[in-house]
């Protein structure tokens, strides 16, 4: 994904990104009346790539294409509530927990696991970084919706100017993603940071290893290297991330409960069900969170747990899985997307409306309007031109309307002393 203002150079500039002739971009800027003498003014434009099917998509709005009448947004049965938080971004990285303090504990993980990725603070050398702002904005729907992260934006704290950012696509029907600047990044991001800050000690292993080691043809032969393939007993499936004992974990994604318990080798685990066959596993478990059922929703940073070390476990630490199915996938795999963080033409454009809106759009006011080229994958250029415009937002029950309640660590059980026993001596 990109963005920047219409230029002399843009139909030449976008056309290998977006695989489309540039005659064809040309053309989709003249019907709209578009300058592209940009010198005294910016008309921006939002473009998206690596869509569902292929789909790629060139966004623009307050351009004079035939659109349709403007009229007001049907007032909705929940109108959703968002508020604007802005801080130096110092103060929105771990460990800074003060100036987080209203926010609702699954939004203050989210912040702090993505912050330190957008905006890195000063390196270990102590040099100098520029300060920069992070803008919030967090949305309720209704009373009783949860408070939920919308957009995350890293500014340049004179000019303003969006550095970097991340924007909330919902889907009615089954798992959102945060999709950004450097596309579903900080999506993979949230989902390998249960625990965030965390040290990885193991990553899934391979099926087999290949040694090298030289060896002595008999008592006086010569030396040969000998390569050999050993198969380990056992194949670890999933990542061992150090924490102290009783550290938060915190569920990477919304997901509903599918197993929450004592399992062999996992000792205490909790197992949630994300959809379209995803599922992720929190072993380990010194304590899962009060009253926990089998069905319950939980909301992307909701704490299920604490880090342990119950099970077939040497010493405090989580170990985490992934799986489609039957499939085990390696969250650290920077290769493999999960096929729901891919956007559709539709959530292109809702996208787009996000990032070129100077304001997130509240119920009742005139809504961003645009127009998009939508270029196919069908391999021959082929393109669509349609107008968008923003929808009213609908309410979204939960079926759990906060999240589970912190555990405590349970007590140590007492030892009992040892008991030394007299040994006869032989006479």
């Amino acid at each position: 994904m990109g963005e920047g203002c219409i230029d002399p150079a843009t139909a030449a500039v976008l056309s290998p990104r977006l695989g489309a002739p540039v005659e064809t971009l040309q053309a989709f800027l003249a019907a709209g009346g578009v300058a592209t003498d940009t010198a005294d003014a910016c008309l921006p434009y939002v473009v998206v790539t690596g869509g569902a099917e292929g789909v790629a998509s060139l966004h623009l709005a307050g351009a004079s294409w035939q659109m349709p009448s403007a009229d007001p947004v049907p007032p909705s049965a929940c109108e959703p509530t968002r508020r604007v938080i802005e801080m130096l971004t110092d103060a929105a990285h771990p460990g800074q927990a003060s100036a987080l303090a209203d926010v609702p504990e699954r939004v203050r993980w989210e912040v702090q696991v993505l912050v330190p990725d957008m905006a890195p603070g000063p390196s270990e050398e102590g040099g100098d970084v520029p300060q920069t702002l992070v803008r919030l904005v967090l949305e309720r729907r209704g009373v009783a919706d949860p408070e939920r992260l919308r957009s995350i934006e890293i500014l340049d704290p004179v000019t303003r100017r969006r550095l970097d950012g991340a924007w909330w696509v919902e889907r009615p029907g089954g798992a959102g993603v945060l999709f950004g600047m450097r596309g579903a990044d900080y999506e993979r991001l949230l989902w390998r940071s249960p625990v965030p800050s965390a040290r990885v000690s193991r990553g899934v292993g391979p099926a087999s290893r290949v040694e090298q080691r030289v060896v002595r043809q008999g008592k006086r032969g010569p030396k040969q290297l000998v390569t050999r393939v050993v198969k380990p007993h056992g194949y670890h499936l999933g990542i061992d991330m150090m924490a102290e004992r009783g550290t938060d974990v915190h569920a990477v994604s919304d997901g509903t409960v599918a197993f929450t318990g004592t399992a062999p080798g996992f000792g205490n685990l909790v197992i949630l069900d994300h959809g379209h066959g995803y599922s992720t596993y929190y072993a380990h478990l010194a304590a899962m969170a009060k009253g926990l059922h089998v069905g319950d929703v939980l909301l992307r940073g909701d704490v299920l747990g604490l880090v342990g070390s119950t099970g077939h476990s040497t010493g405090p630490h989580l170990h985490f899985e992934t799986r489609l199915h039957t499939d085990y996938i390696d969250p650290l795999n920077t290769s493999r997307q999960l096929e729901f963080w891919i956007l559709n033409a539709t959530e292109q454009a809702w996208l787009a409306q996000q990032i070129l809106a100077p304001e997130p759009v509240a119920a009742g006011e005139v809504p961003v309007r645009g127009v998009s080229l939508v270029v196919m994958s069908d391999g021959s250029g082929a393109t669509r031109t349609e107008p968008w415009v923003s929808e009213p937002v609908a309410c979204r029950a939960f079926p759990q309307l906060v999240g589970p309640e912190r555990p405590e660590l349970p007590r140590p059980t007492a030892r009992k002393p040892a008991v030394r026993r007299k040994i006869a001596r032989r006479k």
